[in-house]
């Protein structure tokens, strides 16, 4: 019977051992659920973040293609400003030879 005795003595032994090790387990898959959770909130932080920049990028992007529109229609503007004023020099300077001419030739 010793034997008997020694041998349900292992077994309980072992039975226990791996209530021990599935308790532990338990355990440490608790505490990993909770690192989990905090790495997918502050991955969902991140995330917030990123999408945030994202729109700022694209309001920034929208308000720099808006600028440079504007840029290009000044730039036109300054381009057919200085054509007229090309023009209106040409014509100043020709009605100053016209004044000239006329005031030269009555004395």
């Amino acid at each position: 019977m010793s034997s008997e005795s020694d041998f349900e003595r292992r077994i309980t032994s072992r039975i226990e051992t791996i209530v021990e090790k599935q308790a532990q387990f338990s355990e440490d898959m608790l505490k990993l659920d909770m690192r989990l959770d905090k790495l997918t909130e502050g991955l969902n932080k991140l995330t917030e973040g990123l999408e945030a920049h994202s729109t700022h990028l694209r309001n920034l992007t929208d308000a720099l293609l808006s600028l440079t529109n504007i840029v290009e229609r000044q730039d036109e503007q300054i381009k057919q400003n200085s054509e007229q004023i090309k023009e209106l020099t040409d014509n100043m300077n020709a009605l100053i030879r016209v004044v000239e001419r006329h005031i030269s030739n009555h004395p």
